[in-house]
């Protein structure tokens, strides 16, 4: 990553070098961009069936997240007049994408044995959990572009542009949860009862902090509308395509939980557990004995997950393609 940044850092300089001699233009725009998101969003569709499908007797789910398509962002040009049609331009862009929900569900079960001659017991078990995931994408790109322009007359000019960039991507995921499982047995016999309990309760965050770089492509077409010799107005759209396939980062998670059990519930214990570890991100399919179907994943680990427990495990590739609608102000020198 460091080569990457010493060699932006220089193209940037040689360009600056360049317009400060022949001078230049310097566009600012604002951008709404419509991206596929990659296995991110095949995760979470992977979720959305994995809770349909199993949305039933004894459990009962609620999942209310929305993929991430839909991205903010701004930036800047500037280019330098190579000629009357051609002119060569340096931009950068930051582009930043988010989702967040709730994920619910319950379960509720009873059951009722006699292990024992005379004697009966009544089971109940109950489970509660709530999860409240967020996902931010942001990525920040670097772009060398070559610009053809097309004088229309009367204020207008139309424009091409393509080029390469360099995209630095960063992946954050914040969840906080809280779950609760309480199992109460009741035995009967001779007329005498017994209870036992036990319950577990705990509450945390988990949170993944991700980073990412690759090269890139970008092609422009825009309108700009001449205001004035220094000033003008500029439309924009185009087509990205960036795809982030090397992530690493780390994996925060506190637990605090409580747990209840015995006879009438006599013995207690507490605490927190927190751990921080360090790993990559992969892609799988998990797959489900009861619906027969294979459920997309996201993963986190420092080894790649067994292929004797995952189908189809690579690393994870999350992009950024699509398209880019802009609006902008120009500014000549």
């Amino acid at each position: 990553m460091r080569r990457h940044a010493v060699f932006a850092i220089a193209v940037a300089g040689l360009l600056a070098t360049g317009a400060a001699a022949r001078g230049a233009d310097l566009s600012l725009f604002g951008a709404l961009s419509l991206a596929g998101g990659g296995d991110l969003n095949r995760a979470l569709r992977g979720w959305d069936a994995y809770y349909r499908d199993h949305n039933g007797k004894p459990y009962s789910f609620d999942y209310d997240l929305a993929e991430m398509k839909w991205f903010l962002g701004g930036g800047a040009i500037l280019t330098i007049p190579l000629g009357e049609r051609f002119s060569l331009g340096l931009g950068g862009e930051f582009i930043r994408g988010t989702t967040s929900g709730n994920v619910s569900g319950s379960l509720r079960a009873s059951s009722s044995e006699s292990p024992v001659e005379g004697e009966r017991r009544d089971i109940v078990t109950e489970e509660t959990s709530e999860r409240r995931p967020t996902y931010e994408l942001k990525g920040v790109a670097a772009s060398l572009l070559a610009f053809y322009h097309f004088p229309l007359g009367r204020g207008l000019r139309a424009y091409l542009a393509a080029g390469p960039g360099l995209y630095f991507g960063d992946l954050f995921f914040q969840e906080g949860f809280d779950e609760r499982l309480v199992t109460t047995e009741v035995r009967t016999s001779g007329g005498a009862q017994r209870t036992y309990l036990n319950d577990y309760t705990a509450t945390g965050e988990e949170r993944l902090d991700m980073r990412a770089t690759t090269f890139g492509i970008i092609v422009l077409a825009g309108l700009e509308v001449r205001v004035s010799d220094a000033f003008r107005v500029v439309f924009e759209a185009g087509g990205r395509r960036a795809v982030w396939s090397d992530w690493e980062g780390n994996r925060f998670l506190s637990t605090n939980w409580n747990h209840t059990w015995g006879e009438n519930g006599r013995l207690t214990a507490s605490g927190n557990d927190e751990s921080t570890t360090e790993g990559r991100l992969w892609t799988a399919g998990a797959p489900d004995p009861e619906s027969g179907r294979s459920y997309d994943r996201l993963i986190f680990g420092a080894e790649r997950p067994s292929s004797t427990t995952w189908q189809n495990v690579s690393s994870a590739a999350i992009d950024l393609t699509g398209i880019s609608f802009r609006v902008g102000l120009g500014f000549r020198f």
